[in-house]
C-alpha cells in the first residue's frame, strides 16, 4: 500500500541480528532504541503493569529523541511488551498490543490477538468478562467447535505418547491436574503473580492440592525450571508430584483432553482447559482470569475430584471468531490484516472501546479457520524429529471419526465372579 508508511523500532541488537539473518526492511523507516535507557530500571515491565509510580524521566527523554523524526502514527503496535512510555511521545496514537491467541502450537491453527485496552489483566477480555461469560452459540457455530474438538482429539490420540503413563496416574490417584511451567523473568508471569520463579509456584501448588491428586508439572519448549536437585527434593516430599521433562513437543497439550484440570498464572493452556470443558484455576492475575472456574483452590480441587466438564464454549467460540485471528487466513492476508487495523482504528476513534469493537465472522469462515487449517502433519514431523515413541489411543481415535455408536462385549465376570471355577455356579443355582 503506497499510502502506508510503516516505522519500525526495536533494540540495537535486535535490529543487528535481523540485518544478520536477511530480514529486509527495504522501505521500512527503523528507530533504533538504546537497551541501557530501559535496563537502567529493573523488572519495568512488571513494575508499570502493576502500577507502581516509576521515575520515567530518563526513558521519555530517550524516546523523544530517538522518534524526533517520526511523525506521529495513527496505530502503535506493541508485540508481548507494555509500552506504557510510548503513549507519553504519541498521546493520539491507538495502541494494540499484539501477542498470541488462543491457540499456537500443532496440531492447532495459529491465532493472534491485538488487544486495545491494557496488557494482561487490563486485556479487553478481562474488562469485558461479563459480557464474555454471556456470549451463546447458534447451532451452525455449536457443530463447528464440535468439529473442531473432535478433529483436534483425533489428531492428539493418533500421536499421544502418554497412553500408558495416564493410565499408570489413575491406577494410582483418584485424580490428575496439570500444572505448565512457564519462564521466569518474563512480565507475563512475575507481573501476574506474586511469585518470582516457576519453582516457587510449583510448592505453592503442590501446599494445596490433596495427596489423592496427582499433579503433573511440565516445563516451558523455551527453557527449564526446576533443576534436578530440586525435582529430587519434591519428589520425596510429596509423592503424587509427577514431573515430565522430556524433550516432547507441545507436550502439556497431550495431556489436558485426558486430565482433570489445569493451573496456571497466564498460560494460553487456559483455553486449552475450555476448549477441553476442563476445570480450570488460574494463581495471579491476567486475560485468561475468565476461563477460571473456582473462586478458591479448594473448590477447585473439588470440582477436578469430582472430574467436572464445564461448559464455556459460548465465550471460547467468541473469542476465537471475533476477537482473535487466524495466522494462515488473517494475519498473513497483508489485504485482511490492513482492512482490520483500519476498522479498529476508525471505530477506536469513533467510539472508544466497546465490547462491539469485535464482530464475529461468519460460520463457514470458522469452519475454514478451525477445521481446514489443521496442522497434524506438522506436529507428526516434529514429534518425528524428536524421535518420541508413539502409543496410539485408538480408543479415542475410533469416537472421533463420526460414529453414531459404540458397542462393547462385556464379559459378566469382568464386574463381579462370586466363584472360584466357572461349573460351581451350576451347583448353587440347581436347588432353584
Amino acid at each position: 500500500n503506497p499510502d502506508l508508511t510503516i516505522s519500525l523500532s526495536c533494540a540495537a541488537a535486535l535490529l543487528r541480528q535481523a540485518k544478520n539473518d536477511g530480514l529486509n526492511l527495504d522501505g521500512i523507516q527503523v528507530v533504533e532504541l538504546d537497551s541501557a535507557a530501559f535496563d537502567a530500571t529493573p523488572s519495568l515491565n512488571q513494575k508499570m503493569i502493576a502500577g507502581e509510580k516509576i521515575d520515567t524521566q530518563h526513558i521519555d527523554t530517550h524516546l523523544k529523541k530517538a522518534f524526533e523524526k517520526v511523525s506521529e502514527p495513527d496505530v502503535v503496535i506493541t508485540y508481548e511488551n507494555a509500552t506504557h512510555w510510548l503513549k507519553s511521545v504519541f498521546p493520539n496514537a491507538v495502541f494494540l498490543h499484539e501477542t498470541f491467541g488462543a491457540f499456537s502450537r500443532a496440531p492447532f491453527a495459529v491465532f493472534e490477538s491485538f488487544n486495545p485496552c491494557e496488557p494482561l489483566w487490563g486485556s479487553f477480555q478481562s474488562k469485558f468478562a461479563k459480557e464474555l461469560k454471556a456470549e451463546k452459540l447458534s447451532d451452525e457455530e455449536a457443530d463447528v467447535l464440535r468439529k473442531f474438538r473432535r478433529q483436534s482429539m483425533k489428531s492428539l490420540a493418533e500421536l499421544t505418547p502418554f497412553k500408558q503413563t495416564i493410565s499408570a496416574w489413575y491406577d494410582e490417584y483418584d485424580s490428575v491436574c496439570l500444572l505448565a511451567c512457564q519462564v521466569d523473568d518474563y512480565f507475563a508471569f512475575t507481573a501476574c503473580s506474586e511469585y518470582q520463579t516457576q519453582e516457587d509456584l510449583v510448592r505453592y501448588a503442590l501446599e494445596h492440592t490433596p495427596s489423592n491428586i496427582a499433579l503433573v508439572v511440565t516445563e516451558h519448549a523455551y527453557s527449564r525450571s526446576l533443576s534436578d536437585g530440586i525435582v529430587e527434593e519434591l519428589s520425596k516430599k510429596y509423592h503424587n508430584f509427577k514431573y515430565l521433562s522430556d524433550n516432547i513437543p507441545s507436550i502439556s497439550q497431550f495431556l489436558v483432553p485426558y486430565i482433570d484440570g489445569v493451573i496456571s498464572v497466564s498460560s494460553s493452556l487456559a483455553y486449552q482447559a475450555a476448549l477441553w470443558r476442563k476445570p480450570f484455576f488460574a494463581i495471579g492475575r491476567s486475560h485468561v482470569d475468565i476461563f477460571c472456574t473456582a473462586d478458591t483452590f479448594e473448590q477447585f480441587n473439588q470440582q477436578v475430584i469430582n472430574q467436572e466438564f464445564i461448559n464455556q464454549d459460548g465465550m471460547l467460540y467468541h473469542l476465537l471468531s471475533a476477537v482473535h485471528l487466524s495466522h494462515k487466513f488473517e494475519l498473513f492476508d497483508g489485504e485482511a490484516l490492513y482492512k482490520r487495523l483500519s476498522n479498529l482504528y476508525q471505530a477506536i476513534k469513533a467510539k472508544g472501546i466497546t465490547y462491539d469493537l469485535f464482530k464475529r465472522k461468519s460460520v463457514g469462515h470458522m469452519h475454514k479457520v478451525l477445521i481446514q487449517d489443521n496442522r497434524l502433519g506438522i506436529l507428526r514431523g516434529e514429534m518425528k524429529k524428536a524421535d518420541v515413541p508413539l502409543t496410539t489411543d485408538h480408543f479415542r481415535v475410533a469416537l472421533c471419526t463420526g460414529i453414531d455408536a459404540v458397542s462393547f462385549d462385556l464379559f459378566d465376570t469382568l464386574a463381579e465372579r462370586d466363584f472360584i471355577d466357572p461349573w460351581e455356579l451350576f451347583s448353587f443355582i440347581e436347588p432353584e
